[in-house]
């Protein structure tokens, strides 16, 4: 009995936390040579992170562009997308025939070169406007500008993109007409691969999943085409590296697709609208029109193009079973219900639990987090927990509710860095079982209610450095696997692994800016003291992004302990 228990416990503990939009950094400055991807993987409810080179996602972020994970599988995979913009800007060393007037508006400056010591250096900027460089002269003198000197002039530009992983909290429009890609990504093997474009252009990522067995996987996008009751499914089978279109009948007929996700259980594929319901399709064994529809639950459906539902809203898959967890209002006071699908075929949901948020709110783990009572977001639901568990967004952050006995099981200062803080919900975190991660000879904290964390996180269980490749291509360099680890088990490591980013944060790397510049100052808070970050306070940015009040931060790092970020111990 006891080993069974265990066993259950070990399996609780066996899968992270993934938020979807991932890091964007400087290929050159932050990854080693030939390295496209690195992944932390942390038990959760930590967040764990992936990081991907820019040549990979070039595009700046924005709430209508952005790379995205829009699926995982329980073989370590996941199904990044990503509109490929840009790589590097393309006129670098290109010439217009013609004026572009770009330049206006950009900052003019003149460099003395010499040809002996390879050395350009800027000359102060005079007090009037630099004007036109061919009334510019050279006059050189024995102490001074001597023979080997020239006089470059220049308009500055940008000499980097400033918005590498910034969020743009709203749409730019920026990236129509860039290519979009899919790339699959492996955290046993390290190796990010590009998948061959369809023929068809590829779509809405909320339309996309993963399908995953042992030797192989699906990617499956869904083109609904409303006007025609039609949908076209494109589908790239890693078996025989090419895609197939197939046209499918298309049960909701003239009613547009929310595009909320796509859920992977039973070995089917599961298309999420969250105003409307679910679409299915047996992908190995799928027959020409076999699309099956599945309503919400009675009562649930809401008009087409409803927005905000993933924070109030969510279906995902929990210890075998099929879910659907929704917040609404009753006679004006919040509830959160739970619904189990019973039959596919007939449309048939169980309500297996429902809690009012007054009782949340009065549970003491929950006062203790020191968190108003407010609705919170949706986040997830637990993947492995037998019961109803709910994980919620609220500030900074993430905790876990048992729906039925009305209990905060668990919280955690969650370090997702985009979106911002407004914009967090179901849509932008993945539930990531892993079959292929060993288990640990350690006793795992009891999940009912283990005891809160305030500390600093724990190390990450796996961590891995992977390059990229195209399917189909000659690998552009193999991967290589920097440290794997589940509590007290290693896993072998490579030979000769790239060194890693230290982990450890002086004082000197610590961004210093004023706080004029947040976004929605009224949602930002502190995640060391918990207290709003005003347009009038001094703010600390870390490396990883993270913002904290410079105090805070300071009294931080000056801890006996290694320096590291307080969110995510980068």
């Amino acid at each position: 009995m006891a080993a069974a228990e265990g066993a259950q416990r070990a399996a609780l503990e066996r899968w992270a936390i993934l938020p979807c939009i991932p890091h964007v950094v400087y290929d050159e400055v932050n990854l080693p040579p030939g390295v496209d991807v690195h992944l932390y993987l942390t038990a959760a409810p930590r967040a764990s992170r992936l990081t991907v080179a820019r040549r990979i996602a070039p595009d700046r972020k924005a709430t209508d562009n952005h790379p995205y994970v829009a699926a995982v599988d329980q073989h370590g995979r996941l199904l990044l997308y990503a509109t490929l913009g840009h790589s590097r800007p393309p006129y670098l060393d290109s010439f217009h025939p013609g004026p572009l007037g770009e330049h206006h508006g950009f900052p003019k400056a003149y460099f003395v070169c010499s040809a002996t010591t390879g050395v350009a250096s800027r000359i102060r900027d005079p007090d009037r406007p630099i004007g036109h460089p061919g009334n510019a002269g050279l006059l050189g003198y024995s102490t001074g500008y001597y023979h080997g000197r020239l006089l470059l002039y220049a308009t500055l530009g940008h000499s980097r993109p400033p918005y590498l992983d910034s969020f743009h909290p709203g749409p730019l429009g920026e990236h129509h007409g860039f290519p979009k890609a899919y790339f699959v990504c492996s955290a046993t093997t390290g190796v990010a691969s590009r998948i061959r474009d369809p023929d068809r252009p590829i779509g809405h990522p909320g339309n996309a999943g993963l399908l995953g067995y042992s030797t192989g996987y699906y990617v499956a996008e869904l083109q609904p085409a409303p006007t025609t009751g039609t949908a076209t499914l494109i589908l790239y089978s890693s078996d025989s590296g090419a895609w197939t279109d197939e046209k499918l009948t298309y049960p909701p007929h003239d009613r547009p697709w929310g595009g909320n996700g796509v859920v992977s259980h039973q070995e089917r594929l599961w298309w999420v609208d969250l105003s409307y319901g679910l679409l299915t399709c047996d992908l190995p064994h799928r027959h020409h029109g076999d699309l099956l529809y599945v309503p919400l639950p009675e009562g649930c459906e809401l008009p087409a193009g409803a927005v905000d539902l993933e924070k109030s809203r969510s279906v995902g898959v929990s210890a075998g079973r099929l879910r659907y967890v929704q917040i609404d209002e009753r006679d004006g006071d919040p509830i959160v219900s739970m619904w189990t699908l019973i039959d596919q075929h007939a449309g048939t949901w169980h309500l297996d639990c429902e809690a009012p948020f007054e009782a949340i709110w009065a549970d003491e783990v929950y006062r203790g987090t020191n968190l108003p009572p407010l609705v919170p977001a949706v986040a997830l639901i637990h993947p492995e927990h037998p019961g109803d568990v709910v994980y919620f967004f609220l500030h900074s952050r993430l905790f876990a509710v048992d729906v039925r006995l009305r209990r905060v099981l668990e919280w955690q200062f969650f370090a997702m860095l985009h979106p911002p803080m407004a914009y967090h919900s179901s849509q932008f975190v993945r539930a990531w079982k892993m079959s292929s991660i060993p288990d640990s000879d350690e006793t795992p904290i009891d999940p009912v209610r283990p005891p809160l964390t305030r500390g600093v996180p724990a190390a990450p269980i796996h961590e891995s450095w992977a390059s990229s490749s195209i399917l189909g291509d000659a690998p552009l360099q193999r991967n290589h696997i920097v440290h794997s680890k589940w509590p007290a088990q290693a896993m072998m490591m490579s030979a000769n692994p790239p060194k890693a980013p230290s982990s450890q944060i002086p004082f000197e790397r610590c961004h210093i800016v004023d706080g004029a510049g947040l976004v929605r100052t009224d949602e930002e808070e502190c995640p060391l003291c918990v207290q709003p970050m005003t347009p009038d306070e001094v703010l600390s940015v870390l490396p990883c992004g993270h913002k904290f009040h410079k105090g805070c931060n300071d009294l931080w790092l000056s801890r006996p302990s290694p320096p590291s970020c307080a969110c995510c111990c980068v």
